[in-house]
């Protein structure tokens, strides 16, 4: 009778600290880790608006809505970012579009804010014969399948659902520009108003972005916003994206926890309006997830 207590009492205990050990594998076991990089309007790392964008104010918010969480950040290259995380290092992005073809792999918090999808930046002289010709939404396919424009990017940027038609058309042409450096889309909005390339893709916020900037050159000639309409009638979801590890699950489950209080903080609510602007898509029943 004896041995059989003994035998009940050690398979407790051992019940005990596997549940344990289960629960401490599930909780994180590192300091919350961001990386950015400069980036403006998402991340401003210098200068008299350092720290005010977007991305910069919502991990504020996660720290100041999740403040028992220790958390570090790491301003490096967005290639740099991509490797750790890709390599299953322990990182998350704060600003990420959510679960696209490109990226299926990554651990995604739930939805933290929505953008109006991405449109064609060009010269205001050259809008009007690309929506001439193309239409207004411009069809993108059509445009890269048939057009002699010359398209650049930041190098490391990647436009969602579009994606896919810029590999095909465009990536390994002489049409294709990839533009380095922690100020690439500043340089390269310059480089369509005097003539160098033509036009690029990303957010219209954009535009009012490099208007802002302390730095943007003055030109006789204005930039142009046409929405794609491959993209007509949809919004891109930003969410914070974490490596693909144990690790990356526990950071995306922790943020989720305080999502709501995120998704409502003044702070980052404001900042959105700024930068994104008033009538920006936002989130409600419908879209939340």
């Amino acid at each position: 009778m004896t041995v059989k207590l003994d035998s009940v009492k050690l398979l407790i205990c051992f019940l005990l600290l596997s549940g344990s050990a289960i629960a401490q594998e599930d909780e994180l076991s590192a300091p919350l880790i961001f990386g950015v990089n400069e980036s403006p309007p998402f991340h401003i790392t210098q200068g008299d608006q350092v720290n005010s964008g977007f991305c910069d104010v919502l991990v504020e918010t996660i720290k100041a809505e999740l403040p028992d969480t220790d958390q570090v950040i790491r301003k490096m290259p967005h290639g740099r970012i991509r490797t750790i995380m890709k390599r299953e290092g322990s990182m998350c992005f704060p600003c990420m579009i959510n679960r696209t073809s490109y990226n299926p792999n990554y651990y995604f918090s739930k939805t933290t804010h929505l953008y109006a999808p991405h449109g064609i930046i060009t010269r205001a002289s050259l809008a009007k014969d690309i929506t001439e010709r193309y239409g207004n939404p411009v069809s993108l396919e059509k445009l890269l399948a048939e057009s002699e424009l010359r398209f650049a990017q930041p190098v490391g940027r990647r436009y969602g659902d579009i994606q896919h038609l810029i590999d095909e058309h465009l990536v390994g042409t002489k049409h294709h520009k990839q533009v380095y450096g922690e100020l690439a889309l500043y340089n390269l909005l310059a480089m369509i108003l005097i003539n160098r390339v033509d036009f690029t893709i990303d957010y219209e916020m954009m535009i009012q972005s490099y208007q802002r900037n302390a730095g943007a050159q003055k030109s006789k000639e204005a930039l142009s916003f046409i929405p794609i309409k491959e993209y007509e009638g949809k919004v891109i979801r930003g969410a914070v994206g974490c490596s693909n590890n144990k690790w990356g699950k526990n950071a995306t489950q922790l943020i989720d926890k305080a999502i709501n209080d995120i998704r409502r903080n003044k702070d980052f609510q404001q900042s959105l309006d700024y930068w994104l602007g008033t009538d920006r898509p936002k989130l409600n029943e419908l879209t939340t997830k």
